[in-house]
């Protein structure tokens, strides 16, 4: 059976909206990671999308969305997920893109320890982000989990 995406959103008022795709101010949302599913905040994953202006320009951001059908959009990215490892040198890419695709990602505790259940009492520390780069590298990046949280905005569905 086809997927069918029944909700959108618009981030400028975070208000949902029925369309035929999702939009935010850096391209139209395409693949990335499986979900992840973290109790009190739901499912989170991350999504690569695409601005063509002169040459293409890929971009990721995070979503969070509900644990139980019918599934919501809870929060999104306001802005690109940028840290010190995704600052890319285009000149790497013979033909001047600097392409990111999240690939997957796991969480860890404070310990360094690989978070299998998040239903106890064991909270995310940091994520470990698995990104293909300009179809040519892999790269594994960390992120704060505090800190992509407080960056993701809250949408009104």
């Amino acid at each position: 059976k086809d997927i069918e995406i029944v909700e959108t959103i618009d981030i400028s008022n975070r208000k949902c909206r029925n369309k035929d795709s999702i939009y935010w101010d850096y391209g139209e949302m395409s693949g990335g990671t499986p979900a992840v599913y973290i109790s009190d905040y739901g499912y989170l994953a991350f999504f690569h999308s695409i601005v063509d202006i002169c040459r293409p320009q890929y971009f990721m951001g995070a979503y969070i969305f509900s644990d139980s059908i019918p599934f919501k959009l809870l929060k999104i990215s306001y802005q690109p997920i940028i840290n010190r490892e995704l600052i890319i040198d285009t000149r790497e890419s013979e033909d001047g893109k600097s392409i990111i695709y999240p690939m997957s990602f796991f969480l860890i505790d404070e310990f360094g320890e690989v978070i299998h259940d998040t239903s106890n009492d064991i909270k995310p520390y940091k994520v470990i982000l698995s990104l293909g780069f300009n179809d040519t590298k892999a790269m594994v990046v960390t992120l704060n989990f505090n800190e992509l949280l407080s960056s993701l905005i809250s949408v009104d569905c």
